[in-house]
This record gives C-alpha cells, sequence and structure tokens, in this order.
C-alpha cells in the first residue's frame, strides 16, 4: 500500500537533487498475509511520466528508505523509496511488481502557478 507521496527540494547530507530537480519520496507499507516468504525489493518500483521514464528509486542515505528484505506471515514493512526528476515533473504514475499482480499508483503532486518553482 503506498501510504503518502511527497517531494523534496533538500536531500541529505549523503545526496542532494540537482540543479532544477527535486526527489519524489513515496512511502509504502506492506504486510505479508500469504502462507509463504514475501519478497520485499525497493527495485521493482519505477516511476513514469512527465519526461520521467522508468525512472529507479535512488539511494538518498535517509534511514527511512525501504530496504529489501523477505517477510514472514504477519510481519510488518514500510519505508520510503525516493526517484529523482525535474521540478516540474507532478503527473507520475508508480509501477511496482509485486508476488503475483502489479501495481500501478497515481502519484499526483501539489501543483504550482507557472513560473513558480517547488524549490524556491
Amino acid at each position: 500500500m503506498v501510504t503518502e507521496v511527497t517531494f523534496d527540494c533538500v536531500g541529505t547530507s549523503v545526496r542532494q537533487p540537482a540543479s532544477e530537480h527535486k526527489f519524489v519520496l513515496i512511502t509504502l507499507a506492506y504486510l505479508d498475509t500469504g502462507p509463504g516468504g514475501m519478497s520485499v525489493q525497493p527495485n521493482d518500483w519505477r516511476l513514469y511520466g512527465d519526461g520521467v521514464v522508468a525512472a529507479a528509486p535512488i539511494d538518498t542515505g535517509a534511514p527511512d528508505l525501504l530496504r529489501a528484505q523477505v517477510l514472514t506471515r504477519g510481519r510488518r514493512a514500510a519505508g520510503k523509496l525516493a526517484f529523482e526528476v525535474s521540478e516540474d515533473a507532478y503527473q507520475l504514475l508508480t509501477v511496482g511488481k509485486l508476488v503475483g499482480a502489479t501495481a500501478v499508483v497515481s502519484t499526483g503532486l501539489p501543483m504550482f502557478p507557472v513560473g513558480q518553482s517547488p524549490c524556491a
């Protein structure tokens, strides 16, 4: 489940967005309800739209990033994925591979008036 979508123009001490770029942060929550282990892989997710084609998650060094792991029945995992996109990218889709399914999530971000940067 996607629980939150935000953007970040500052980054971390490890990695900052390039000039005229921002990070899109998507918070995911997993719960394993099946009989076997559930693989959680951040690289199973991609971002599309507004000039963004299959952007892979990046490591910003933030402590709350989603990490690769295997869940067992009843276990939960949550964390953020970070994608770097241009400042004016808003109408985005996140596509993720799950066990037996593909998830497509609209990743709409706040729109700003023409000429106003979200990172100003």
